[in-house]
């Protein structure tokens, strides 16, 4: 985040994570699966840490209770993305709609992320700590954390 905007690196992020959810489906064999995953994991890793950065960078000493929301969206889509996919299996024969899908919901987030302005380090504005943004970049941050239904989908890809 001290050499990039933070949105920019959550929109590459964003950007690299649905276009390897949605082109996975077309992977005919395994390493072309791999080539597809590979990328994907790297744009979650920048995800998850740009985005607990750019909440320290928001809340400052009181990050506390927004760090663990966050973390609490991830958690949650780890536990949904089986389920999805696993009903999108047995309702349509075929677990990629539900990868299309995840796909499709990173969509207004690339969006969100692409209009506003990344929130700046509090500690080169003239010593301050712990600013408050406002509510579009806290929005995006959480947004961006809902969907993280990538990682543990990434496990059961192959089944």
């Amino acid at each position: 985040m001290d050499k990039f905007p933070g949105n920019r690196v959550l929109l590459v992020a964003l950007l690299v994570c649905g276009i390897c959810s949605a082109t996975l489906p077309f992977a005919t064999a395994v390493w072309i699966e791999a080539l597809c995953i590979l990328p994907a994991g790297l744009g979650m890793g920048v995800l998850d840490t740009s985005g607990n950065v750019l909440l320290i960078y928001l809340y400052g000493v009181g990050v506390e209770p927004y760090m663990q929301s966050l973390h609490f969206a991830f958690a949650l889509g780890g536990f949904l993305s089986p389920l999805l996919i696993r009903l999108s299996h047995d309702r349509l024969g075929s677990i990629w709609p539900a990868w299309w899908l995840f796909a499709l919901l990173s969509l207004p987030w690339i969006i969100s992320v692409a209009f506003y302005d990344s929130p700046k380090d509090p500690s080169r504005k003239n010593g301050q700590t712990g600013t408050k943004y406002d509510l579009h970049a806290k929005l995006i941050i959480l947004g961006v954390r809902a969907l993280t239904p990538y990682r543990s989908h990434t496990q059961i890809a192959n089944k």
